[in-house]
């Protein structure tokens, strides 16, 4: 039986389009960390495991696009949230389906899309699966709705939901009745730099 998904089908986006605002408003992107920008870890980390990238940024955008992969801004001019950044990924994706992986997230393995993608054919391999694909990521700990892989034409529904002014992540995720994906990973896998100590 044919897998659900390939790398072929999964464009990733790098949400790197944050305000900032726990970093005394830096760039997370361009930050470094262990001699490395962060948006420079991030694509060499996706590289590998996906077809395409695109990147989700709303500052720097020259910087940006020296790395020669597309940049997606948010139409909104003020910093709006992470679901604008994906709204413009979605539109942008030429796959059927996208991976979202925010820039300040730098430990999590380097097959995690494949991880998922074995885990999706698992749950599916003796039954069809007739909706279109939305999932995130979670530990033993919590959910993390910003890891998740989604198809794209989802757009229509992201557009609607912001729309409502609607902005939280997880209640998108409930919209679409997404899955959660528990890998076996550990929550430590999941930390977010959030902080300047922590470059």
């Amino acid at each position: 039986m044919d897998p659900l998904l390939k790398r072929e089908n999964i464009t990733g986006l790098i949400l790197a389009g944050g305000a900032g605002s726990r970093v005394s408003g830096q760039d997370k992107g361009l930050l470094h960390y262990h001699g490395q920008l962060m948006i420079e870890k991030q694509l060499d980390w996706l590289a590998n495991q996906v077809d395409s990238i695109v990147i989700s940024a709303n500052r720097n955008l020259d910087k940006y696009r020296s790395y020669g992969f597309p940049v997606v801004t948010d139409l909104t001019d003020e910093f709006s949230g992470p679901l604008h950044g994906i709204y413009q990924g979605l539109q942008s994706c030429k796959t059927t389906h996208l991976y979202v992986h925010p820039v300040d997230v730098p430990f999590l393995p380097v097959n995690l899309v494949e991880q998922i993608i074995s885990q999706l054919d698992k749950k599916y391999s003796n039954k069809r699966h007739d909706r279109a694909l939305s999932c995130f990521l979670k530990s033993d700990e919590r959910e993390h709705y910003l890891s998740m892989l989604i198809d794209q034409q989802y757009h229509v529904e992201l557009s609607e939901f912001l729309n409502l002014n609607k902005r939280k992540v997880s209640d998108f995720h409930k919209t679409l009745g997404s899955e959660a994906i528990d890998l076996g990973l550990d929550e430590s896998v999941f930390k977010n730099l959030n902080y300047l100590q922590d470059y």
